[in-house]
């Protein structure tokens, strides 16, 4: 997966997985009903709430801000530095996924390590 191309910057990319934090943090915890259904009788979607959310992050409580921050750390440490080191990464498991022995299905298990690469 590319996250930066001439017309999609890091920041862009960036963002979007934040929206995306945001977004799974809210529409799984129970308590967080309430917020959405309240925001959809004032004629405010789900979307908007999340946009809205990620807009006020700055004045987000120090512990909220703590984790889109680590959030955001680790979105940048599990992409590769080039795409040589995504070719050796994949060279050197990919016997290992195609034989099962590595466990789950490959292709979930490529996406869930985060084989990521920043290419402009």
């Amino acid at each position: 997966m590319v996250v930066e191309t001439s017309t999609f910057s890091f920041a862009d990319y960036l963002d979007v997985r934040v929206s995306t934090c945001c977004s799974r943090s809210s529409a799984t915890r129970a308590t967080s009903e309430e917020a959405f259904a309240f925001a959809a009788e004032h004629g405010i979607s789900a979307f908007d709430l999340v946009v809205k959310v990620q807009q006020l992050l700055p004045r987000a409580p120090a512990g909220f801000r703590k984790v889109i921050d680590d959030f955001v750390r680790e979105s940048q440490e599990e992409l590769f530095p080039s795409r040589e080191a995504v070719v050796a990464w994949a060279r050197e498991r990919l016997p290992a996924l195609i034989s099962g022995e590595a466990g789950r299905k490959p292709a979930e298990q490529v996406l869930d390590a985060g084989a990521l690469l920043r290419d402009p």
